[in-house]
């Protein structure tokens, strides 16, 4: 529920105690309410929480370590860095109204695929060029920079939490019980009940909620190819083309360029798909509206992927595979940046618990394919 859907009453109801209950909500243009801040402060709050997203997608593993110690790293890599997607996600959707909401959604995911691509290229050149060690310093002190601005600067954007905070200071400051409707009212839980919540509820969306369900199985899928990408691209491009380390892993910033050619195609193409079905729907699209793009993106993504693996012979020029790689990755693009949009336009207030159940089993199955891909690729002809 998006903070313009509340309506404030004020003839009051009655509570449990047969007392009135005064409804609290964001008044017009409120400047506490996140989405009616302005353009400025919107794109600064969310110019860091980019920031994070980068930061978070940038780790990798250093070659040249200890097996023990990439296991450990990677663990702990992996617990920090899962938190990324659905909490800028959700702030996204807090910050941006539906129809306003594409371009914002549109650029997070391209610093997804900012740090997926350049996060393995410099571990690799640093590791190549210097000693593995400095790719963990490296993203120590990105780490350490990221914690202190989010520290100071990054505000609460979540409308909901906002009003009730705000009902639990004017019922203490008039003694008359302030309320909104439709939340969890976090303020009254204890951390343990906030706790269960977070962690049983996208849980409960991935098995109960079939949209849920479809959509995490559809992303990733096509997420754990690209990790097939950054662990087989490096392999090819190094048994067949000959390159090193830092060269072969320099290849994957054409998944960043295929991004940044899907963020085109979804200002230009999808954004104006859902400009005029809103309005044609008066003002609200429906949200299956959103895939329209990543129906064709699928159809790239399939076809990026077989190009790839049949055009990286010695005798075909490393380019081709390369274009290839991008192709899919801007049909990805689209997918991916399809089930952010659509999950949070369904979800509303609970979209951060959609985006968790997604990222999970996009998470499991990203980290699953690469056992099979360098196998894969040196063993079929």
């Amino acid at each position: 529920m998006e903070p313009t859907d509340v309506k404030l009453n004020t003839e009051g109801l009655k509570n449990d105690n047969g007392t009135d209950a005064f409804e609290v909500a964001f008044e017009k243009d409120d400047p506490e309410d996140p989405q009616a801040w302005s353009s400025r402060k919107k794109w600064a709050v969310l110019s860091l929480a980019l920031f994070i997203t980068f930061t978070s997608t940038f780790n990798s593993a250093a070659q040249g370590a200890a097996f023990s110690s990439i296991l450990a790293t990677r663990f702990f890599q992996g617990i920090g860095g899962s938190v990324e997607g659905p909490v800028v996600a959700g702030i996204v959707a807090d910050l941006f109204v539906k129809k306003n909401r594409g371009t914002a959604m549109g650029t997070f995911v391209v610093m997804v695929y900012a740090g997926n691509g350049l996060g393995p290229t410099c571990s690799n050149w640093i590791s190549f060029k210097v000693n593995w060690h400095w790719v963990y310093w490296l993203q120590m002190i990105m780490g350490g920079v990221q914690f202190l601005l989010v520290l100071c600067f990054l505000p609460e954007t979540r409308g909901s939490l906002i009003l009730e905070k705000r009902a639990a200071a004017r019922t203490k400051e008039t003694g008359r019980e302030h309320y909104i409707s439709g939340t969890d009212h976090l303020e009254l839980m204890t951390f343990r009940e906030r706790i269960k919540i977070s962690l049983t509820r996208p849980l409960l969306y991935l098995f109960t909620e079939p949209i849920v369900t479809i959509m995490a199985l559809w992303i990733g899928t096509a997420w754990g190819v690209v990790f097939l990408y950054i662990g087989a691209v490096a392999h090819v491009f190094t048994k067949v083309y000959g390159f090193n380390q830092g060269q072969a892993s320099s290849v994957l910033v054409c998944g960043l360029i295929g991004a940044i050619l899907g963020w085109f195609t979804n200002q230009f193409v999808q954004e104006r798909l859902y400009r005029n079905a809103v309005a044609k729907g008066q003002g609200r699209a429906a949200p299956e509206v959103r895939l329209y793009s990543s129906a064709a993106g699928g159809i790239a993504f399939s076809v990026g992927a077989f190009g790839f693996a049949w055009t990286a012979r010695p005798w075909i020029h490393w380019i081709a595979p390369c274009i290839f790689i991008t192709l899919s990755n801007m049909g990805l693009y689209t997918v991916y940046l399809a089930t952010y949009n659509y999950l949070s336009d369904i979800y509303g207030t609970y979209s951060s618990s959609a985006q968790a159940a997604q990222s999970l089993l996009r998470g499991v199955l990203g980290a699953c394919f690469p056992f099979f891909g360098i196998i894969m690729a040196s063993e079929v002809p």
